[in-house]
């Protein structure tokens, strides 16, 4: 019943493979990554906070002056000086050797190069959708008499 097998197998050896078996297939050599820094025009930069300073603003005249408004908006804005304090900080860091955006190349992203044009639409929707809706509720607030 428990005869021996006609061919006798090791199944770590089927499971691993032989020794020039993997050296045959050598394991591609590991590259460390590569800090791109944040690579973005100063315009684009300069937009993106202006969106959001029009946003904070519209807000703040739109809700008419409430003290628990006027807190909620302070504090919307020192988190928006942080995030752009932080980005300006961490792209001084990069000392000298820290590529500029140049224009007529495109900008290195995770999901390949882009161009400039893709690339502000990427960064800016948010922000003028933002700038936009702030700007229609003081529209809005206004004609209402809030």
């Amino acid at each position: 019943m428990f005869e021996q097998p006609l061919h006798k197998t090791d199944f770590t050896q089927e499971l691993h493979g032989t020794a020039s078996d993997q050296e045959a297939v050598a394991a591609p050599a590991r590259q460390q990554p590569c800090s791109e820094g944040f690579q973005l025009p100063g315009a684009i930069w300069r937009a993106m906070f202006a969106c959001y300073a029009i946003f904070i603003a519209s807000l703040a005249l739109a809700t008419g002056g409430s003290s628990a408004a006027r807190f909620v908006i302070a504090i919307s804005a020192l988190f928006m000086l942080v995030y752009f304090s932080a980005a300006t900080i961490l792209t001084a860091l990069g000392g000298s050797d820290r590529r500029k955006a140049d224009k007529s190349e495109p900008l290195q992203t995770l999901n390949g190069p882009l161009g400039i044009g893709a690339v502000r639409v990427q960064v800016l929707t948010i922000p003028a959708a933002l700038a936009t809706f702030g700007i229609g509720l003081l529209i809005v607030t206004s004609f209402a008499g809030v």
